[in-house]
């Protein structure tokens, strides 16, 4: 990141997520731009997420790292014994972290089978929660709020969890949805500090203990 920091003070500046897409070539930069490029995500987000300086493949990785996180599955690929990677509010090593994982052989069944499920998951957000899942509650008789990035991963994660319920639950995936929307702690951890340790953990165990609730009903 230095490099590319002293080769660009002449031109315009690259953003991280430029960076790690010149950086990180391979099976993480793919699958990306496959994921981008559905239908499914772009009316998900309601076009609203331009490819311009790679915001769209900067909140899809997002989701891929913190959802490899939560489950156990993304690992420390240049470290002896592949342990887990850990976040520690350290967001732009952590997404760096994430394509070197998915560049590797360890991350190559992921690689192959995420797309699907991915497209899937997009679907269900529109044809279950409806167009503005991503975006909070308006504040009074403001103006509608932009998509929101925490709650893309979140209710993605969400969906993703309870996909096998999809077909015969669409009600009680519903309610979930309105219970996480209603949590004043879950609002704050998507609202300040958004990337620090304390607002990712929080936001995703409420999120978890209501997939937790939902599965056990």
């Amino acid at each position: 990141f230095d490099l590319f920091d002293r080769v660009n003070r002449g031109g315009t500046r690259l953003n991280n997520q430029e960076m790690r897409n010149a950086i990180y070539q391979g099976a993480a930069t793919k699958l990306l731009k496959t994921l981008v490029a559905f239908k499914s995500f772009k009316e998900a987000t309601e076009y609203s997420i331009k490819p311009d300086l790679m915001k769209d493949k900067y909140l899809v990785l997002r989701l891929i790292g913190f959802y490899l996180w939560r489950k156990k599955q993304l690992l420390t690929i240049k470290e002896k014994g592949y342990p887990p990677v850990a976040y520690r509010s350290d967001l732009e090593d952590f997404l760096g972290k994430t394509m070197i994982f998915l560049n590797d052989q360890a991350g190559s069944d992921f690689c192959s089978q995420f797309p699907e499920l991915f497209d899937k998951t997009m679907t269900a957000c529109v044809t279950i929660l409806g167009t503005g899942c991503f975006r909070l509650p308006k504040k009074g008789n403001g103006p509608r709020r932009p998509i929101n990035m925490a709650l893309f991963e979140t209710v993605s994660y969400l969906i993703i969890e309870l996909i096998d319920l999809l077909d015969k639950n669409h009600e009680r995936i519903e309610c979930g949805y309105t219970k996480l929307l209603s949590d004043t702690q879950f609002i704050r951890s998507t609202e300040y500090t958004v990337d620090s340790n304390v607002s990712v953990y929080k936001r995703f165990e409420i999120v978890e203990s209501i997939i937790e609730e939902m599965r056990n009903a």
